[in-house]
């Protein structure tokens, strides 16, 4: 996800010029100011809910918009760092999507745990 938002949090993929490198820039809501968020080079799917930024760097981790603090949902393992191009929030969950395995994968955000969605057969 390249642009997201939470109503409040608006947080996009940019182009930084000084190294030529992708990073997420998050606007802040008083002052309408842009800024980097530093290390966000390797991330993939970003999505932005209740001021959070949910992301995936080597595990699944959220960044507090608000405060600054940061937090690991996932433990590393097979699905924490896999090439997911989508996610969204349902209830307590997120659901990622691989990018071209596609299969799902869900993140229990109270436990933790990572659960790959098995088709039925």
């Amino acid at each position: 996800m390249s642009l997201d938002t939470d109503g409040e949090f608006v947080v996009f993929k940019g182009l930084d010029k000084t190294d030529g490198n992708y990073a997420y820039y998050v606007i802040e809501p008083e002052s309408f100011t842009v800024q980097k968020l530093e290390n966000s080079a390797g991330w993939s799917v970003v999505r932005v809910l209740d001021g959070k930024l949910y992301y995936i760097d080597e595990v699944i981790r959220y960044y507090d918009l608000k405060d600054g603090s940061r937090r690991d949902l996932s433990e590393y393992s097979t699905y924490s760092h896999q090439a997911y191009l989508y996610a969204d929030f349902y209830e307590n969950t997120l659901i990622l999507r691989h990018g071209y395995g596609y299969y799902f994968v869900i993140l229990d955000m109270e436990t933790g745990t990572l659960e790959r969605v098995q088709r039925e057969e």
